[in-house]
């Protein structure tokens, strides 16, 4: 039995190596079979591109993965980013500092639609890095919004919160008091959202906000009362004017009278919009620095008042220091 036992033994090493022997003629042509295409690139292989032709083949090859890939995996993750710049030798430090910095500039960034060229912006961002943990920074940023802009938090939504003006008349009288930097300008827009991102280990972005729909509701007004004193005039003078060489019927001279009175008030609704964006765009940058100073140097006294007398005495009683 133990002979019959033995007998498959050599059978199945007799069929594997058949099988063997069978598909090693279809394993030689492995070699063979890779794409031809890699001749003509190892040419190029040592060529250095200069980076605006780097800058093009990557665009390029985006664009390609993004028509290869679905919509939703079009974008590209930090640590993607970061996985590409070290495949080239960038240090993947390098790219979240560089990150950050888009961020900032991003936020300054922004194209105005024609509307908003004519009426004001719906709002006006600003941002800047503060070298502290997010949550020191919000602290920071909540001690600046409260003292020197006289402003109150009214809710908060993620690492978002949203501020608006303190209408109490001790905070009205210390600020009417009191010079501060930003000169109460974010106080008579609509709201301000502060948000504060940590990006980085002892390091944040703070965006601020401004939502600028008084200037576009000043512009409005100015527009709607030229419009209405256009109508005014053009059908006073059509009666009361007597057809000439010049303006040969009533209809001319009232079209005349409201062109000229709503092409006025729209050049000055621009001009107002556009003085008051850059007055909040300032008051923005202000407020940036403060929050920075504030959360990097709280221990640093704040500067003193130029009001003296009564007026000193009751700004360190609004204070707090009685």
């Amino acid at each position: 039995m133990s002979d019959v036992a033995a007998q498959p033994a050599p059978e199945e090493d007799g069929s594997s190596g058949g099988d063997t022997a069978a598909a090693a003629p279809t394993s030689q042509p492995t070699p063979t079979s890779q794409p031809t295409p890699r001749q003509p690139l190892s040419r190029s292989a040592g060529r250095r591109l200069s980076p605006a032709e780097a800058e093009r083949v990557i665009a390029r090859a985006l664009e390609l993965q993004g028509s290869e890939r679905p919509r939703a995996d079009a974008g590209l993750s930090l640590r993607d980013i970061q996985e590409v710049a070290a495949q080239v030798g960038v240090d993947p430090s390098l790219v979240q500092r560089a990150m950050t910095d888009v961020r900032i500039a991003t936020a300054a960034e922004y194209e105005p639609s024609r509307t908003e060229r004519l009426l004001g912006p719906r709002s006006v961002r600003g941002a800047a890095i503060v070298p502290e943990r997010a949550e020191r920074v919000r602290r920071g940023a909540t001690n600046w919004m409260t003292h020197d802009e006289g402003m109150k938090l009214t809710g908060a939504r993620g690492s978002s919160e949203r501020w608006v003006k303190d209408k109490r008349l001790l905070v009205e009288m210390r600020l009417g008091l009191q010079a501060t930097k930003a000169e109460s300008v974010l106080r008579d827009l609509k709201a301000v959202t502060v948000t504060v991102e940590e990006e980085a280990d002892e390091e944040s972005v703070v965006t601020l906000e401004a939502d600028t729909q008084p200037i576009r509701n000043a512009s409005i007004g100015i527009i709607t009362s030229g419009v209405i004193g256009g109508i005014v005039t053009g059908i006073g003078a059509a009666a009361a004017i007597p057809d000439s060489a010049i303006i040969s019927s009533d209809l001319a001279q009232f079209a005349t009278n409201l062109g000229v009175w709503a092409a006025g008030s729209v050049g000055i609704a621009n001009v107002v919009s556009r003085t008051w964006a850059k007055r909040v765009r300032e008051a923005l940058d202000g407020a940036l620095d403060g929050i920075r100073m504030t959360t990097t140097q709280p221990d640093i006294p704040r500067p003193p008042s130029s009001a003296t007398g009564w007026k000193r005495t009751a700004l360190n009683w609004l204070g707090g220091d009685r």
